[in-house]
């Protein structure tokens, strides 16, 4: 199957309680971005 696009909950799922995005979320994020995702 084939994704063109990733929908995410900021608060607690992608940012931490510091409200900063993990190192492996960023290269998840940006996996999907090179990969053509929106």
């Amino acid at each position: 199957m084939k994704y063109s696009a990733v929908v995410l909950d900021l608060d607690g799922t992608l940012l931490n309680s510091k409200k900063e995005i993990s190192q492996r979320n960023m290269k998840v994020v940006l996996s999907c971005f090179e990969q053509g995702m929106k």
